[in-house]
């Protein structure tokens, strides 16, 4: 396996980034991450005894709506904290990190991935692994955040610059070999490429509601 520069160092910020934050994410950015999970599930057909590999658990929000449709569930997560968090919720979690994953071919039904995708710095061989866990006429579902925007997103861009935290020059950034257009048909194209049959991809929208305290944990 040949991995950038570019490409370890995007991943080495990002375990970085998490490392001893689940408590925070869990109170904030997880309940923000959780309004999608239900059309999520859907997407993948995860229904009583499906069995189901919830990727980039964080705290388990995913695994759990699973396992509340009755679904055989395992998640993992690339940094420990989440881990012990997810377990805290009675999650089967362990970690592994993309794009290498402990388990053999063809092991679920369906895979799930909740704002994983973003953060990993291979995608495409993230999800070359993904399809090989699913077995054959398996079906995998994930969400990411797009292009364009939102009002709350925004919002925290806004207050970041105007307290001066901006990002400093020197954060990595996705290889833009490894990049992609984060629209509909970027992500559908990219699901193709990695050889998922007929993939869809829709914009989602929702209502979230915060308050400073969220905003500020």
């Amino acid at each position: 396996m040949i991995t950038s520069g570019v490409t370890a160092a995007f991943d080495a910020a990002e375990r970085a980034m998490w490392a001893g934050r689940a408590r925070a994410y869990e109170a904030s950015f997880g309940r923000l991450c959780a309004h999608p999970v239900p059309r999520l599930l859907d997407a993948a057909r995860v229904a009583a005894g499906t069995k189901v590999l919830d990727v980039g658990t964080g705290t388990g929000t995913a695994a759990r709506a699973a396992r509340e449709r009755d679904a055989r569930v395992r998640a993992v997560d690339a940094d420990p904290d989440m881990v012990a968090r997810a377990r805290l919720h009675g999650i089967a979690a362990e970690v592994a990190v993309l794009p290498e994953l402990p388990f053999p071919d063809g092991e679920f039904d369906a895979v799930v991935g909740n704002f994983v995708l973003n953060h990993v710095g291979r995608p495409r061989a993230a999800l070359t692994e993904l399809r090989r866990v699913l077995r054959p006429g398996g079906r995998i579902a994930l969400t990411l955040w797009g292009t364009r925007r939102g009002a709350g997103q925004d919002l925290l861009g806004r207050a970041c610059a105007a307290g001066g935290a901006v990002p400093p020059a020197y954060l990595p950034r996705l290889d833009p070999a490894e990049d992609f257009p984060r629209t509909p048909d970027g992500l559908a194209a990219l699901l193709a490429e990695a050889g998922f049959d007929a993939p869809r991809a829709a914009e989602l929208e929702w209502d979230h509601r915060a308050g400073a305290e969220e905003w500020w944990g």
